[in-house]
């Protein structure tokens, strides 16, 4: 049985530790968002090696969101992360390609029609249409 009371009956040093504690998650959540987005830059970067690890980084990101990952209120966020990886999705290195579609396959159950939209947007601007293709194939269901 929960017990529920008033907020003006519960004792201050609960409701400030309890606003306390919300303030960190906040935090700790957008010091996250950011440090993802900052490694989407990486990218970008000359070494292969360098843009394979940091796609690793961004499927363990993407594994790690919570089922209540407030998608609306990320929007923005996941968007860009969204467009930045299909430009990647594109690169030349066949195995960058590779490495980018497995992210963007865990990243897409997060919101599949942002993904979609997004994909369809692009999709004829690649070299070639597979790896879109596969990934409509698996979020237009």
């Amino acid at each position: 049985m929960m017990i529920t009371a008033p907020l003006d009956l519960l004792p201050a040093t609960v409701l400030t530790s309890s606003s306390k504690l919300v303030e960190r998650i906040v935090l700790a959540r957008r010091s996250f968002t950011s440090s993802i987005s900052s490694s989407s830059n990486v990218l970008d970067d000359s070494s292969d090696e360098l843009r394979i690890a940091v796609t690793n980084t961004f499927s363990t990101f993407f594994s790690l969101i919570p089922e209540d990952y407030d998608k609306e209120f990320f929007k923005a966020h996941l968007q860009a992360l969204y467009r930045g990886l299909l430009i990647h999705l594109d690169d030349p290195n066949s195995t960058i390609q590779e490495a980018v579609y497995k992210v963007l396959e865990s990243a897409g159950k997060i919101h599949p029609q942002y993904l979609c939209e997004h994909i369809e947007n692009v999709k004829h601007k690649h070299r070639s249409s597979l790896y879109c293709d596969k990934l409509l194939t698996i979020f237009k269901q």
